[in-house]
């Protein structure tokens, strides 16, 4: 689980390349001696729109910015450029923002400034929990003292990405260009919680109707278990109104090896639900009863590939996972007090995964997040030998096949529009020509369905999102409305002998289904607390009767 707020993009937009253009030597003694460069524009990260910088103060920022643009600007000229943003800054609210000049390569003109608070802080360690020496083993390249020819320490950006994940350690490296002195780096950690957190939410996203269709979740995060930045999460997932219903719990662990570039997680979880007289149908004669209980084991392994030199940020990791299921299924179908079928069946799966996974930014404003990865596993492999028996209970062949493999994959777009604007597109798919196991199978994650929304050996579904600009300019308060508008499509594998022994899945006699809705949403967050609450509407595909129009919410809170 990840928590992002308005620090961590903040923070992100630091992590930039080396200053390749401006080409100083250690000691710049006099400004006749620097390098000259041009320079055509300027950019202003972090904590810089209207909601915590006056429009009349930013066009002061912009002024200043625009007489320091041309073919002389030296490192000189951008230290003394910085001291005066810093200047109008604290004329209007004096000790409240700092101007940094973040390590950056000009390639094409354009110099970046980042804005942020001053409140948290300090310099190579600096966040409760997290020590000087943590700060220092997060990026153990700085202690290999390569410079560039410029006097700047060179860092491994793999290091910095991989110190950025950590959820509540938000790093950044910045680079004083001081002309006449070593140029020297800073490392900041602002981690305005510490290493702790604690977080409740409730949602409405439930299949039971018995509970309301209510979902609560508890849980405890330490980003700094051991002074590693090793990350302990527990969550505990069940409903508020009757807790034996269904109910799972659970933690996942994160060890990162800074120097290696390398990540281990594990996480284990166990889930049980318990429904007893469901009516099966409208006459209230024929009711069942279903009772499951799963226990998964998850472990992965990931490599930070080394950056590339284009775009303009970019991080990829190679990954490989093992999972290991134990599933156990007890179901019953009464007609009054006579049992007309029942079924008891414990198995086992365990797929293995190989892919890669990371985040390209093209150009400023654009972000794109990918994963794809190939997902295996042999029947009889690790306690997979009734994997047949599987297949018969969730109405698949037992002569289904012995070796099952399907790929996975996501890609998210993230797009800053004019106006604060912006664009959001999720896809994900899977493809598969196997007939998998119930608990592999791909499902739909389109808004507006609660029970309908398709399952199948493929599929693949998009959700497209317009989001508005904040509507209100009121410190810590956040109000955004948005449009969306999303599609899915599922599909089984039936062959001949699925015909022919009358064992197939499918959707109204066909073997692919399309569902799709649109909608109105709006989301609101205020320091730690957040909710989003959204009305969806069918375009096509039913959802068990219902009617066409329905409203979601989530809301939580962190502490």
């Amino acid at each position: 689980m990840k928590f992002k707020n308005k620090l961590t993009s903040a923070l992100l937009a630091v992590s930039l390349l080396g200053v390749g253009s401006v080409a100083t030597s250690t000691y710049a003694n006099t400004s006749a001696t620097e390098a000259q460069f041009t320079v055509s524009r300027y950019n202003l990260t972090g904590y810089t729109d209207s909601s915590y910088i006056k429009p009349e103060v930013r066009a002061k920022l912009v002024t200043l910015l625009q007489e320091y643009t041309g073919n002389n600007v030296t490192v000189s000229k951008l230290n003394e450029l910085r001291l005066k943003l810093q200047e109008v800054l604290n004329a209007d609210a004096k000790g409240v923002f700092t101007v940094t000049l973040p390590n950056q390569r000009i390639a094409d003109g354009t110099v970046v400034y980042n804005v942020n608070f001053i409140a948290g802080q300090v310099n190579y360690g600096s966040a409760p929990g997290y020590s000087q020496e943590n700060v220092r083993n997060s990026l153990p390249s700085l202690k290999e003292g390569v410079q560039f020819v410029a006097g700047r320490p060179w860092v491994d950006e793999r290091e910095l990405t991989m110190a950025v994940e950590n959820p509540l350690k938000l790093t950044q490296v910045e680079y004083e260009l001081q002309p006449g002195k070593p140029i020297v780096a800073n490392v900041n950690v602002v981690a305005p919680r510490g290493k702790t957190l604690r977080y409740v939410s409730l949602d409405n996203s439930s299949t039971d109707k018995g509970v309301d269709y209510l979902r609560f979740m508890a849980g405890y995060l330490n980003a700094n278990l051991t002074g590693r930045d090793d990350v302990l999460n527990v969550v505990l997932l069940t409903n508020l109104k009757n807790f034996d219903r269904y109910f799972a719990f659970g933690g996942s662990y994160s060890l990162p090896f800074y120097a290696a570039h390398q990540r281990l997680d594990v996480s284990l979880f166990h889930s049980s639900t318990n429904q007893n007289d469901v009516p099966y149908d409208n006459s209230n004669t024929i009711f069942y009863d279903v009772n499951g209980v799963g226990d998964v084991g998850i472990l992965n392994w990931s490599y930070y590939l080394p950056h590339f030199d284009w775009a303009y940020s970019n991080q990829i990791k190679f990954q490989a996972g093992y999972t290991f299921k134990r599933l156990k299924s007890e179901s019953n179908i009464r007609y009054n007090s006579l049992n007309l079928a029942s079924s008891n069946s414990v198995y086992y799966i365990s797929p293995f995964n190989l892919g890669f996974t990371g985040k390209i930014v093209p150009f400023r404003g654009l972000d794109i997040e990918f994963s794809a990865k190939y997902n295996f596993f042999y029947a009889g492999f690790l306690g997979t030998d009734n994997i047949n028996k599987l297949r018969v209970d969730g109405g698949r062949l037992v002569t289904a096949e012995k070796y099952s493999d399907w790929w996975t994959a996501f890609v998210n777009f993230k797009l800053a529009l004019p106006q604060n604007w912006t664009w959001v597109t999720q896809v994900k798919g899977q493809w598969s020509n196997k007939h998998l196991v119930n608990s592999e199978l791909f499902s739909n994650d389109v808004r507006g369905f609660r029970d309908s929304n398709g399952s199948g050996d493929s599929g693949a579904y998009i959700k497209n999102e317009l989001i508005t600009p904040n509507f209100v300019r009121v410190p810590n308060l956040d109000l955004k409305g948005y449009g969306f508008v999303d599609a899915g499509w599922v599909r089984y594998n039936n062959g001949p002998v699925d015909y022919y022994y009358n064992q197939t899945k499918n959707f109204d006699g066909k073997n692919h289904k399309v569902i799709a809705s649109t909608g109105l949403g709006l989301r609101t967050s205020y320091k730690d607390w957040s909710a989003d609450v959204y009305g969806a509407y069918r375009l096509k595909g039913e959802d068990n009767g219902r009617g066409k129009f329905s409203v979601w919410f989530t809301t939580s809170y962190r502490w």
